[in-house]
């Protein structure tokens, strides 16, 4: 059975950042960044794909309020690995 994640370090939800972001150790030994947050914010820390970018602009459609999670090494590119919709009625 696999140990789960061990986190290193958080920062919380920063407005000016519009993310969240946390340290983890996988396996004992390897780094991995993760972030949470405006879904523009994050994405420009990736490379976008066309299938994502479709499920976002059809969700906005919709009035949702999307976030999205990515995640990497400390530094360079990270991987989108999922999005969050949310409720948001006054939009």
């Amino acid at each position: 059975m696999k140990s789960p994640p061990t986190l290193e370090q958080f920062i919380p939800f920063d407005p000016a950042k519009k993310l969240s972001e946390a340290t983890v150790i996988i396996g004992g030994n390897k780094k991995l960044r993760v972030v949470i947050g405006a879904y523009d914010t994050v994405i420009a820390l990736c490379d976008p794909s066309a299938p994502e970018s479709d499920a976002v602009a059809q969700l906005e459609g919709q009035g949702f309020r999307v976030l999205a999670v990515a995640e990497g090494p400390k530094a360079g590119h990270m991987t989108p690995i999922g999005l969050i919709a949310l409720s948001d009625p006054p939009r």
